[in-house]
């Protein structure tokens, strides 16, 4: 396995899904490089459902526990990737 982090964002057709797949070493400073990832593929449509695939990836305790802060139902995302208001 790499040291770098490698990820592939792929979205559905009608944009009702993306999923984030990450594969290397998620550290507590890449996370925030996959949080603008996550950022960026939430901005396509609102009301996107985001899967994030860690499977292929080894990740270090802390960025871990930043992962699992966001997680769930009702995402508490750090703001960082929270989807800007639109305007119209």
């Amino acid at each position: 396995m790499t040291d770098k982090l490698r990820v592939l964002v792929g979205v559905d057709l009608d944009c009702a899904k993306a999923q984030i797949a990450a594969q290397g070493h998620v550290t507590s400073k890449s996370v925030h490089g996959l949080y603008a990832v996550m950022k960026r593929a939430n901005s396509l449509t609102q009301g996107m459902t985001l899967e994030l695939d860690m499977t292929r990836a080894r990740i270090e305790p802390d960025a871990w526990e930043e992962l699992r802060a966001v997680r769930g139902p009702t995402i508490c995302r750090p703001a960082s990737i929270r989807p800007s208001p639109t305007t119209g």
